[in-house]
C-alpha cells in the first residue's frame, strides 16, 4: 500500500535537513502509541510499524521506533484494550482488583515506561543507535 514511504515523505517533509532532538522523537512515539491504542485495538495498532522506514530520516536506527512501540503497546486505560487485563480480571472472579484500581495502576505504569524510556536514550546515543 506504500504506507511506510509516504510516512518517510511525510516525516523528512516535516524534519527537512536539521535534526530531531532523539528525546523528543522517542517521547513522541511513545505519546503516539498511547494515544493510538486508546483508539484502536492491538492488532490495528500494529499500523505504527510503518514509522520504521522513517527512522533513517530521523536519524536512529529503526530498533529504537520498534522497542518504543512494544514497550508502550500494552496499556490498559480503559478494560477492553488488552486481552491479558480481561483474563487477569476474570480468572479473580472479579475480586482482586477494581477497574478504578487498574487504572491507577496504568498511569503510574506510563509514567514509569516514559520515565525509562527518557533514561535510556543517553545509552543509545551512546551505543550509536540515535
Amino acid at each position: 500500500m506504500g504506507i511506510d514511504a509516504q510516512a518517510a515523505a511525510l516525516v523528512s517533509q516535516v524534519v527537512g535537513d536539521g535534526g530531531v532532538n532523539p528525546l523528543l522523537f522517542v517521547l513522541a512515539v511513545a505519546a503516539l502509541c498511547l494515544v493510538v491504542r486508546i483508539l484502536l485495538p492491538q492488532d490495528q495498532a500494529l499500523l505504527l510499524l510503518a514509522l520504521v522506514p522513517a527512522a533513517p530520516v530521523i536519524g536512529v536506527d529503526p530498533w529504537v521506533i520498534i522497542i518504543t512501540l512494544l514497550a508502550t503497546f500494552s496499556t490498559w486505560f480503559f478494560p477492553s484494550q488488552t486481552v491479558g487485563y480481561l483474563v487477569a480480571y476474570d480468572a479473580s472472579e472479579e475480586r482482586l482488583f477494581t477497574h478504578g484500581q487498574a487504572r491507577r495502576v496504568c498511569f503510574g505504569f506510563t509514567v514509569v515506561l516514559l520515565l525509562s524510556l527518557a533514561f535510556t536514550v543517553p545509552y543509545w546515543k551512546l551505543i550509536g543507535l540515535v
